[in-house]
């Protein structure tokens, strides 16, 4: 059984070397030889995780872990191959030579091979059940992802991309996803009420000249809005140090989202691209979806709010009647306490949650404790 800090530390192996296939898929000349680099530190990472199993000094040159590991009675396979990958990190790193593509590849095999094999002899695990996954905090998009991840494994590729677009759904929240408020979409419906009635013949009507003006002003308002909408969540991407290109492919790739009366996430069935071509459902794009999301969701987590949501309040107060907090209890948000009323406090994070009941809470350190407060029981001070 291996320790949770040495999974750890091979589930951030394991992100680098993902990191490398992602570059790989590029085939430049330059993006080859950044995946070797990434290669090289994920390699090197895993193995430092074998010297602490094993119990060996982590050497100073990177193939002598085959070494320490031989006189310790684990012997490490791969050697030649990952002293191939040594030498053309070298010759790339402090040479500027450019290595080919097959190259490259035959590295990236290699180190599968290596994790693979290593793992079963010398960690006692199965390495593809190391999932990047985890390293994501928040538990809805976890939720969703590792179901991405699964459906993809089971080679259904159209329920791993869906998936992955409700994660996504839910990183947008996390994030602050406020750019759906910046217009209140109103129906024909709504709009006819402010139409005056016209009287004829004892009959009421309405005044159908006005209607048909209403219809055509709610029409070019849904695509104003709509416009607006993109080029906001464009900006928030920006902002996050997304790769706009790669959040263009996820769009188009993943089908249209939304959240019902009960706070889930669902998927839209409208006309979109990804349901006229179903070429795209294959493994390249069901993991690039994967990938995507959860580098997203990373950056969400790690980046300070108001860089993301501009509009988020970054200091609340609790309104008059107190409120409840809650904490993580395993994985479910419970309630823990109370806060009494009138106090204020500084916004550490925001996120969405469908438990205890769905809608925005902030976090907020009480008595020296992160708690979540849901957003109906405060008021936005700045």
């Amino acid at each position: 059984m291996i320790n949770p800090n040495l999974l750890k530390r091979l589930t951030y192996a394991k992100y680098i070397f993902e990191q490398g296939k992602n570059f790989l898929n590029n085939k430049s000349p330059l993006f080859n030889s950044m995946s070797v680099l990434f290669f090289h530190d994920a390699a090197e990472l895993f193995l430092s995780v074998i010297a602490d199993k094993v119990s060996f000094k982590k050497p100073y040159n990177f193939m002598d872990y085959w070494k320490e590991a031989e006189n310790k009675g684990k012997p490490l396979p791969n050697y030649n191959d990952l002293n191939t990958l040594n030498k053309i990190r070298v010759d790339f790193k402090h040479y500027g030579i450019t290595p080919s593509y097959d190259e490259c590849m035959e590295c990236k095999n290699a180190l599968v091979s290596l994790f693979t094999e290593a793992s079963k002899d010398i960690l006692g695990l199965d390495f593809s059940t190391i999932t990047v996954s985890d390293l994501i905090e928040d538990i809805n998009i976890k939720e969703h992802i590792k179901a991405a991840e699964k459906f993809k494994d089971e080679e259904d590729y159209y329920q791993s991309i869906c998936e992955s677009a409700i994660a996504f759904n839910y990183a947008e929240k996390v994030a602050g996803d406020t750019w759906h408020s910046f217009f209140i979409g109103k129906s024909y419906w709504d709009i006819k009420k402010i139409v005056p009635p016209v009287s004829f013949s004892g009959y009421i009507s309405t005044n159908h000249t006005l209607q048909n003006n209403f219809r055509n002003i709610e029409k070019s308002f849904k695509e104003v809005q709509s416009v607006s909408e993109e080029l906001i969540r464009n900006i928030n991407a920006l902002l996050l140090g997304v790769d706009i290109f790669e959040f263009k492919r996820f769009n188009f790739l993943t089908p249209r989202t939304y959240t019902d009366g009960k706070g889930v996430v669902r998927i839209g069935r409208g006309i979109l691209s990804i349901y006229h071509n179903k070429v795209n459902f294959n493994h390249k794009n069901a993991l690039f979806c994967i990938h995507f999301v959860i580098d997203t969701a990373m950056k969400i987590e790690q980046n300070p709010l108001d860089l993301v949501n501009i509009n988020s309040p970054k200091l609340i107060k609790i309104k008059d009647e107190g409120a409840a907090f809650f904490q993580f209890i395993g994985n479910e948000l419970k309630e823990a306490g109370h806060v009494s009323g009138g106090k204020e406090y500084r916004v550490l994070n925001i996120a969405y949650y469908r438990i205890p009941k769905p809608g925005v809470f902030y976090e907020i350190l009480h008595q020296e404790e992160k708690v979540k407060i849901s957003a109906s029981d405060v008021e936005a001070l700045e």
